[in-house]
Order: structure tokens, then C-alpha cells, then sequence
């Protein structure tokens, strides 16, 4: 028996996915093969269980004048309107919150999104500021006319659009073979002459970017985020994962230390999570002797501190290790 929704003529049958995706019509989201969904196969029409469950009417504290209203599509002529609390366009076909007395628009995600959010480009909390501003986004530098996320401590004074708030802190890029780690701004002389590697237009590393150090590759937090490019395996294996379960999906063996070490050779061998972000890498060092005319390789291991590594061991010359520290703590974010 099929469930009879306001959205569509049709019964929708709750069955799974036997694509590689499809697209809810309610969030706009992707809904990846094998997951439950609600279908109308007539209207090529698709529903996340969530959004077919969504409440008809409620009352939200950023408009609590009015309730707000589901609608199938954004209910005016031209088909499409903005956001009120995002400042992004509600697309056609697509749910859309409205108060028809103050024309107050909303998408499902942003209607259901916290007040308060733990995000992973933040140290503090952020919460919702419930009025219509102008304010710049501290990670992307745009300008913003909607309700910010700001942060909780008053020392910080950190801005952000909801979009930018709810950005992952690693994205894989199928272009690139390294993950890609959102970064606040990184340090360049020649940031006027730098460009995407995906779009190859300017980008502004004096922001937010998404970089990988050991490539010195670096993309615009909206490329690197575009659905049609991301590596959707890796995005949902490392969905839901803490800061340190992301660290330890990233494969070291693949850094290439040499260029960073001169004559001298350092490859990393394996690394283990040992505790809570303390990571041991073992590195290990090919020393040639001519008087013998062989080989000898040592294992040394390096713990890396977070914040703290000017502590690590002194088994290898220290301007050796300072610059393998260097590498490693800004592909790591430490």
C-alpha cells in the first residue's frame, strides 16, 4: 500500500534506490542506491522518509508571527524565490516553507536546521542570530544579507553563513588524489596570482579554501563542495566521523617527504592513532655509508602533538624533522 502525500497525484511506494542516486524532491539532497525512499515512478518523483514526514504547518522561532506552511513548490509565479534564512534560492520543485501574510520563504533544510550547532570549522558552538543583517562570513569572505551563525564566545566574534557553518572539514575531489582540508586562509606572497585547480579562476587564499598541502593544491569552498565532482565513497565513509577518525583515514604513506629533505631520504612507513590526536608515524630513514657500501635504515617514530611540536623526539636531525612537522601539521590542520 502506497502513502498518499500532498505532494504528488500518485500513492508513493516506499522502496530503495537501484541507481547510483537519485534526488529528493523535497531537500534537494542526494539519496544514494540501496537507501529507502518514497517513489512515484509515473512523476519521476523521489522523497527522503524525512521529508515525506514533514509537518504541513509549524511554528518556527525566527517567524513566530505566522505558521509556516509546506508547499510542493515555491508558490509564486516566476516558480522560485530566496531563502529568508540562508539567502540562497529555493529552486523549482522543491519544498519550500511560506507565510503567505509576510511572503517569508524557507527552505526544509534551514527550517529544520539547529539553533545552535558544534560545527567542524569551529573551536565554540554557534548559534543562529535571529535577525536580517549585512555581515562578511569569516570563512569565505562574501558579503551576507540573512541570519548568520555566530559564534557563542564573545571573545571570538566569528561570522558565518549556514551554508559555510555546515561545510565538512575534509572533502575528497574525484580531480585529486589526496582528500582536500577546509583551511581559514593560508599563508602565500603570491595569493593575487592564485587560481581554483578545479574552475582555474582567481581564488582568495586570505579565506576559507579547501588545500592539500602535500600537492599544494588548493579550491574554492563551492568547487570543492559540488556534488557532481566529490568522491561520494569517500564522503560517506567519513560522514559522521570525529576530527581524529577523519586524521587517521588519510593515508601518509602517500606524502612525498624527499623534496623536503634534500639529499637526505624520508618515507613514511605506516602511522597508528594512539590516542585522541596523538598520532605515530614511523618514518623511515635510508642513511647510505660508503665505507660499507650498504644500506641502513632506521625506524624512528615521531609523536606529533597537537600545538605543541616543538616537543618531538630528537632521533633525527632537528631541521629534518621541524620541516616533516611543518608537512605533516598543515596537511593535518594541528
Amino acid at each position: 500500500m502506497g502513502l498518499q502525500h500532498f505532494s504528488d497525484d500518485h500513492p508513493l511506494i516506499f522502496n530503495e534506490v537501484e541507481v547510483d542516486y537519485c534526488t529528493c524532491n523535497g531537500c534537494d539532497e542526494k539519496i544514494p542506491a540501496k537507501n529507502s525512499c518514497y517513489s512515484c515512478r509515473k512523476c519521476n518523483f523521489d522523497l527522503h522518509p524525512s521529508c515525506a514526514e514533514l509537518t504541513r504547518e509549524l511554528q518556527h522561532p525566527l517567524h513566530s508571527k505566522h505558521p509556516l506552511i509546506l508547499h510542493k513548490t515555491p508558490p509564486y509565479d516566476e516558480g522560485t524565490c530566496t531563502c529568508k534564512i540562508c539567502d540562497e534560492p529555493c529552486k523549482r520543485r522543491r519544498f519550500v516553507y511560506h507565510c503567505p501574510l509576510c511572503k517569508f520563504d524557507a527552505h526544509v533544510k534551514c527550517v529544520l536546521f539547529s539553533l545552535s550547532i558544534e560545527t567542524e570549522i569551529h573551536n565554540h558552538s554557534l548559534t543562529l542570530f535571529g535577525k536580517f543583517i549585512t555581515f562578511i562570513c569569516d570563512l569565505c569572505g562574501k558579503e551576507g544579507k540573512s541570519m548568520p551563525y555566530l559564534c557563542d564566545s564573545i571573545i571570538c566574534g566569528f561570522w558565518a553563513h549556514r551554508k559555510c557553518a555546515s561545510l565538512p572539514r575534509m572533502v575528497k575531489c574525484m580531480r585529486h588524489k589526496h582528500p582536500l582540508i577546509l583551511t581559514n586562509s593560508i599563508k602565500d606572497d603570491h595569493s593575487e596570482h592564485r587560481v581554483c585547480q578545479l574552475c582555474v579562476k582567481h581564488i582568495d587564499t586570505n579565506h576559507g579554501v579547501y588545500y592539500c598541502s602535500t600537492c599544494d593544491y588548493v579550491a574554492h569552498l563551492d568547487c570543492a563542495t559540488d556534488k557532481n565532482g566529490m568522491d561520494e565513497n569517500f564522503m560517506r565513509e567519513s560522514k559522521g566521523k570525529k576530527p581524529a577518525e577523519l586524521t587517521n583515514m588519510l593515508k601518509f604513506e602517500d606524502l612525498e617527504l624527499d623534496e623536503f629533505t634534500n639529499e637526505l631520504s624520508y618515507s613514511v612507513q605506516k602511522t597508528k592513532m594512539t590516542q585522541v590526536n596523538i598520532i605515530a608515524i614511523f618514518v623511515k630513514k635510508n642513511e647510505t655509508t660508503q665505507n660499507i657500501g650498504s644500506t641502513i635504515v632506521k625506524n624512528v617514530v615521531i609523536l606529533l602533538i597537537p600545538n605543541n611540536p616543538a616537543e618531538a623526539f630528537h632521533q633525527i636531525e632537528r631541521d629534518i624533522l621541524s620541516r616533516i612537522i611543518k608537512l605533516l601539521a598543515s596537511r593535518l590542520q594541528l
